[in-house]
């Protein structure tokens, strides 16, 4: 299991590259609402990466949200909140 943590300008462009350098199957994305750019994150993952699994973690997140993140490219969503119906 490789970690890697990015906190930078180009998420994209560095998430990239150390995808390509390691060749994970899967990647978990830490999100904080509003998740926009991370819906950016994961469609031009999944368009460089077709295969690649993509799993969005978040402590607080809405329905709404989820189905976004999903119809982006994500394979699952984790969350803390428990009243999701």
């Amino acid at each position: 299991v490789k970690a890697f943590h990015c906190e930078c300008e180009n998420v994209t462009n560095t998430l990239t590259e150390a995808i390509s350098n390691s060749n994970p199957s899967v990647v978990l994305i830490q999100t904080h609402l509003p998740a926009i750019q991370e819906l950016d994150i994961i469609k031009g993952l999944k368009d460089k990466f077709p295969n690649l699994g993509v799993l969005v973690y978040s402590a607080e997140i809405d329905e709404l949200t989820i189905v976004e993140l999903i119809n982006s490219g994500a394979k699952g969503i984790i969350s803390d909140k428990t009243d999701l119906k």
